[in-house]
């Protein structure tokens, strides 16, 4: 195994991990939120607009970012992890038919061949 695909199946375990963790803390706020509000309501001489629950919304939206920074973190796992098995299959498929080429172009063929696609 290449430390590519190591980074990103960890890279991977790490975002469920935080997505895992994300969840159960939105779950929570939202049962906090409702019992809040039902205790909040239970009172008929409070005016509805001034339920701390809905005046500041700022914990749900930093949960919402968190989720997608646990989801692009999971695509880029993905991506380091099939990253190498794209390469390998897109070095294979490169055949040249070195009998159609040049002198010239045969001479730059086989160096760069042998450097392995660069050169300085």
């Amino acid at each position: 195994m290449n430390i590519t695909k190591i980074s990103g199946i960890s890279i991977i375990i790490l975002s469920l991990l935080i997505i895992l963790s994300l969840s159960v803390i939105k779950s929570e706020m939202d049962k906090r939120d409702g019992e809040l509000c039902e205790v909040y309501y239970s009172n008929p001489n409070m005016p509805m607009d001034q339920c701390p629950v809905h005046k500041d919304p700022s914990p749900s939206w930093i949960v919402m970012i968190s989720f997608s920074i646990g989801i692009i973190m999971l695509i880029i796992g993905i991506y380091l992890t099939f990253k190498s098995n794209i390469k390998e299959k897109s070095k294979e498929e490169r055949k040249v038919e070195i009998s159609k080429l040049g002198d010239d172009e045969r001479i730059i063929y086989n160096f760069l061949r042998d450097k392995e696609g660069s050169s300085y």
